[in-house]
């Protein structure tokens, strides 16, 4: 039973990965994972990653790719935390028929994310309105603070 709970929690974790560029000599920083928050059929809904600039460990902006509410425009991100405390946010691509949506991880949103875990994520399309709540699994709750911390 210890077994699979490690293997579990392991799955799970998020953390920075090291890849080391043999050719080159080049080392940069990725998330080793992301979540899908979506609805049961999987086709609405997004998925989010937080990422590095590539070359530092530093974990400073958020991509949610958006799938199921067209192309999007001016994407607002709306979390509710464990605690009950809402952030809520515009991306600063404005628009992407890839339904890509950018934000930077700083001031509020940071200190949010590095010690709350998450509890519900709305997705609205700034272009057509349409939006999305999804509640946050469990495992994914605590996604941004072993990388934010």
């Amino acid at each position: 039973m210890l077994v699979s709970i490690v293997g579990y929690s392991q799955n799970d974790s998020t953390f920075i990965k090291t890849n080391d560029d043999d050719m080159t000599g080049d080392t940069s920083y990725t998330v080793n994972r992301s979540f899908i928050v979506a609805n049961d059929k999987q086709n609405l809904g997004a998925v989010l990653r937080a990422s590095t600039s590539g070359k530092t460990k530093k974990v400073n902006f958020l991509i949610v790719t958006v799938v199921g509410l067209g192309c999007v425009e001016n994407v607002t991100l709306l979390i509710k935390f464990k605690d009950g405390t809402l952030w809520k946010g515009n991306s600063w691509n404005k628009f992407s028929c890839k339904g890509a949506a950018y934000y930077n991880i700083t001031g509020d949103l940071a200190e949010n994310l590095k010690t709350k875990e998450l509890q519900t994520i709305r997705i609205t399309n700034g272009r057509n309105y349409k939006n999305f709540t999804y509640d946050v699994k469990p495992k994914d709750r605590r996604y941004f603070i072993p990388i934010l911390r």
